[in-house]
């Protein structure tokens, strides 16, 4: 076998090689698009000990928070003060505070 032959056929290994490998990513791109578009399902119920909802400049509109074993909803306006809270009440009952 002459050197060009020899260099020829070391060059169609080569090839093969990197054609094996292309496809092999080009496989597992693919497969990480269908991934990234899955369909993500909704929890059924979300829990924590307190809750804010925040605007685009992180400032609190409202809160959900414990209060005297109870729960507690507060909402704030644009400068951070409160507007209403409702709480639970000494007699047992339910308060509507505004401020």
């Amino acid at each position: 076998m002459s050197t060009i032959e020899a260099r020829l056929l070391a060059l169609e290994k080569q090839n093969r090689r990197y054609k094996k490998i292309f496809f092999g990513m080009g496989a597992i791109a693919v497969g990480f698009g269908f991934m990234a578009f899955t369909n993500n399902p909704v929890p059924e119920k979300l829990q924590a000990k307190n809750f804010e909802l925040v605007d685009n400049s992180n400032k609190v509109l409202a809160s959900m928070t414990p209060y005297n074993g109870s729960g507690r909803i507060t909402t704030f306006n644009a400068q951070g003060q409160k507007q209403l809270d409702f709480r639970p009440s000494d007699q047992g009952g339910g308060a509507l505070a505004g401020v």
